[in-house]
């Protein structure tokens, strides 16, 4: 409250022309400090923290999807005929 009493006394002797009452001074003040704007851009950041957090709770979706083809050759013995044949699998 210093700071804003300070900043405004000042800017009562700077600006005695331009300012005609002391509410335009006061609301030039409140304007142009620092803290003031500072606790604002906290009270701004603070509703979006709660639409962030808002959004949390809703319902969720996740889908995916995946293929997977192995093709093999090879060759196997057939008991019966006793000869190698070529094999051909797909999975």
């Amino acid at each position: 409250m210093k700071k804003l009493f300070s900043f405004t006394t000042a800017l009562c002797l700077s600006m005695s022309v331009s300012a005609s009452d002391l509410e335009q001074v006061y609301q030039l003040a409140l304007q142009n400090d620092v803290e003031i704007a500072a606790a604002r851009a906290t009270r701004e950041a603070g509703s979006y923290n709660i639409k962030i957090a808002r959004g949390a709770l809703l319902p969720q979706a996740e889908a995916s999807f995946s293929r997977t083809k192995i093709n093999t050759q090879g060759e196997s013995l057939n008991f019966a005929t006793q000869q190698y044949e070529d094999t051909e699998n797909d999975f």
